[in-house]
């Protein structure tokens, strides 16, 4: 895990977002301040 913070938030892509690891680390990107994309198989998920 990354530990410290950039100078400008980081762009990322998280495939799988809805599964046990994805459900995890975007709410942890979010946190540090990063903007987050997601793909997920089930657009409703």
């Amino acid at each position: 895990m990354y530990v410290g913070k950039m100078s400008e938030p980081e762009r990322v892509l998280v495939t799988g977002a809805t599964g046990y690891i994805g459900g995890r680390l975007v709410p942890l990107l979010l946190q540090d301040g990063h903007k987050v994309r997601v793909l997920a198989r089930s657009p409703k998920s």
